[in-house]
């Protein structure tokens, strides 16, 4: 037995697609409760917090958001291969 390549094939293919190129958005009530949880976060990690965006549809769990068809498709395409 060869164990010298053991995983390295196909290692390209489990890379998963990304779904998202920007952060998603929070609503502005979580990240207000994020902001007052600030005093016991290291200062080191204040400007992350205060950077968030927020989007002000209301509390939406993005995994309850209807599903792009386009992506969807893909997904169920690519594994079928």
């Amino acid at each position: 037995m060869n164990f010298r390549r053991r995983g390295k094939l196909g290692s390209n293919s489990l890379r998963p697609k990304q779904c998202y190129h920007s952060p998603l958005p929070i609503s502005a009530a979580k990240k207000a409760d994020l902001l007052s949880l600030l005093p016991q976060v290291n200062p080191l990690y204040h400007k992350y917090y205060q950077d968030l965006p927020t989007d002000n549809s209301g509390d939406v769990d993005p995994d309850c958001l209807p599903k792009d068809t386009d992506v969807a498709e893909e997904l169920r395409i690519e594994l079928e291969l």
